[in-house]
C-alpha cells in the first residue's frame, strides 16, 4: 500500500517513518516541503499523478496556537481551505485522505472523556481553524479518516516534555498550570495506531491520546522527577502549581480535553500506552542520544 506523507519533518511524520519497519505492507514517501506544499494545488495534484499513492496521510498543519490569534488568515488557510482541496484532490484521484485533527476543536466543558460524537465547539482561532479542515473534510467526497489527537510528545522537536527539560536544567523553581487536563500522547504511540488504523480501512472520526490522563502540573512534576533520576537532570527544580489565570496566554485553552479511546480501542484490540510509561520511553531515548554525541 503506498501512503503519500505531508508535513515529513514534523514530529508526527518522523516518527510514522520510524515505525513502517513493522508494517511491511505499507511504502512511504514523504517529499520535502519545497517538493510539496499543500496550499500549492498543482504540486499537490503532480506528485499524486506521479507517486499514485492509495493513501494521503496529512500530517502538514499550522501548530502555532497562540500566534494564530493574529495570524487568523495564515491558520485557516493551512488548516481550513488547503486540507479542503487536499481532499477534493484525493477525491478525484481516488486516494483515501487520513488527516490529524486536534482535541482543540472542543470547549473543555465535559467532564468526562470525549468522544468521537461530542459536539464541536473551538475555542481559539487554531481550534477553529482545525475544525474548518475536519468539516471541509466532511463535506468532499472523498473516503476520509479524521484522528483527533492531544499533549503530543516526543524525543524530538518542539514539545512539552523536552521543554521541561531545558526549563529543569535552567531554572530553580517552574511554575506550571494545574487545572487543565488532558491525555498526553507519544507520537511513536500515535505513529502506530496510525498505521493500524490505516491496515483495517478505518472511517470517520477517531479519537487517539494517552490511555490515561493528566494535568500539564502532574506531567510536569513526573518529567522533573524521572529525568532528574535518569540523570538527565542534575538538580530538581521546584515545580509549583498555577491556574490558567494566573499564566494568561492570547489563546484560550480547553480546560478539559481528555479523549475517550474505547472506539479506537473496540475496534482494533491495541490499547494506548500510559502517559508515564511512554514519557519513560522518551526520557530514556534523549538520554541514549545524549550518551552517542
Amino acid at each position: 500500500m503506498r501512503i503519500l506523507l505531508t508535513g515529513g519533518k514534523g514530529m508526527l511524520a518522523q516518527d510514522f517513518l520510524s515505525v513502517l519497519d513493522q508494517f511491511p505492507e505499507f511504502e512511504c514517501y514523504a517529499p520535502l516541503r519545497k517538493e510539496l506544499d499543500i496550499t500549492n494545488q498543482k504540486q499537490l495534484e503532480s506528485i499524486i499523478k506521479n507517486y499514485r499513492p492509495e493513501i494521503l496521510l496529512n500530517c502538514a498543519a499550522y501548530t502555532k496556537v497562540d500566534k494564530a490569534e493574529t495570524e487568523s488568515a495564515i491558520a485557516f488557510s493551512v488548516n481550513g481551505t488547503s486540507v479542503g482541496k487536499l481532499a477534493e484532490a484525493c477525491h478525484r484521484s481516488r486516494v483515501k485522505i487520513v488527516h490529524l485533527s486536534t482535541d482543540f476543536v472542543f470547549d473543555g466543558r465535559n467532564s468526562t472523556p470525549v468522544t468521537e460524537y461530542n459536539y464541536t465547539a473551538p475555542l481559539g482561532v487554531y481550534g477553529k481553524s482545525k475544525r474548518d479542515g475536519e468539516a471541509r473534510i466532511e463535506a468532499s467526497d472523498a473516503d476520509w479518516l479524521t484522528v483527533r489527537t492531544s499533549w503530543l510528545f516526543a524525543s524530538h522537536g518542539n514539545n512539552f516534555v523536552r521543554t521541561m527539560l531545558r526549563l529543569g536544567s535552567e531554572r530553580n523553581e517552574i511554575k506550571v498550570v494545574s487545572d487543565q487536563f488532558g491525555s498526553p500522547t507519544w507520537t511513536v504511540d500515535l505513529a502506530l495506531a496510525l498505521c493500524q488504523l490505516i491496515r483495517i480501512d478505518a472511517k470517520n472520526y477517531f479519537h487517539f491520546g494517552g490511555l490515561n490522563s493528566c494535568s500539564w502540573f502532574e506531567l510536569a512534576s513526573y518529567t522533573m522527577h524521572k529525568a532528574h533520576q535518569m540523570g538527565l537532570l542534575l538538580n530538581l527544580p521546584k515545580v509549583i502549581p498555577i491556574q490558567t489565570h494566573q499564566y494568561p496566554l492570547p489563546a484560550p485553552r480547553p480546560p478539559y480535553s481528555v479523549l475517550s479511546t474505547l472506539r479506537y480501542r473496540e475496534l482494533t484490540g491495541f490499547q494506548p500506552m500510559k502517559w508515564e510509561t511512554a514519557v519513560d520511553s522518551v526520557l530514556k531515548r534523549i538520554r541514549e542520544k545524549s550518551q552517542n554525541e
